[in-house]
């Protein structure tokens, strides 16, 4: 499920969302929006490649996301 974090509805207000926070990972400045609300929702926010003002987790690209997200799921993807 999707949904909109520029939006004004509370995630803990959604039963999937209870209990948790919001991870976005951005690239570019359309990500900027989603960046600046996060902390509404108790939220991460990750930039990759350039950093962002107010965003204090980074990746240097692509490739160490997918590996992040590798280590996180427990999976080895072959590219």
């Amino acid at each position: 499920m999707f949904v909109q974090l520029e939006t004004s509805v509370s995630t803990a207000s959604i039963p999937s969302f209870a209990g948790r926070a919001p991870i976005y990972i951005g690239d570019d400045t359309t990500d900027e929006n989603a960046f600046a609300v996060l902390p509404e929702f108790s939220g991460i926010a990750i930039s990759v490649g350039r950093r962002f003002a107010g965003v204090d987790e980074h990746f240097d690209s692509p490739a160490e996301v997918r590996s992040w997200l590798e280590r996180l799921a427990g999976v080895s993807v072959s590219t």
